[in-house]
């Protein structure tokens, strides 16, 4: 992967709560793309003449494969961007977790964020550094700890 290559995956990685579905319907367009994409890596990393019958689930899949689920990738962004607002290497303010009276409200990147952040350990606010939380963040079993589940 090219320098350039990195730099625009970075800054989508970085930039993700642009984009972030919340609604259901939404999330599954968007894990349907990385199912499609695990079928198709597995077949070629993989082959097999039964194809279709032998494909295994798409849990499976991303084990073997080695990787994480779009839902991990999306709370580990989230917390992530929610920890650069904190520290305050961000333009925008924190938001206290309040009242809501749609369910669609509780929802948003900020109602979202801060029940995941108060469920995580106390020593990852000791960090600085954006990546040295991240690095932390990578190590737990994340979303054991904040109780959201991963892949069906």
């Amino acid at each position: 992967m090219s320098l350039e290559e990195r730099k625009k995956e970075q800054k989508l990685r970085d930039e993700a709560q642009v984009w972030s579905p919340e609604l259901r319907k939404h999330v599954d367009k968007v894990g349907r793309v990385q199912k499609v994409f695990t079928r198709m890596l597995y077949y070629r990393a993989l082959p097999d003449p039964n194809y279709p019958t032998s494909l295994p689930p798409y849990s499976v899949r991303l084990r073997e494969l080695g990787l994480k689920s779009s839902r991990y990738r999306r709370v580990v962004s989230d917390i992530c961007t929610a920890f650069k607002i904190l520290k305050g290497k961000s333009r925008l303010a924190a938001h206290r977790n309040g009242n809501h009276r749609a369910s669609v409200s509780l929802q948003s990147f900020f109602a979202r964020t801060s029940r995941w952040l108060n469920k995580l350990p106390l020593f990852l606010f000791d960090f600085n550094k954006t990546s040295s939380f991240k690095k932390a963040l990578l190590q737990l079993d994340l979303l054991k700890i904040i109780d959201v589940c991963d892949v069906n």
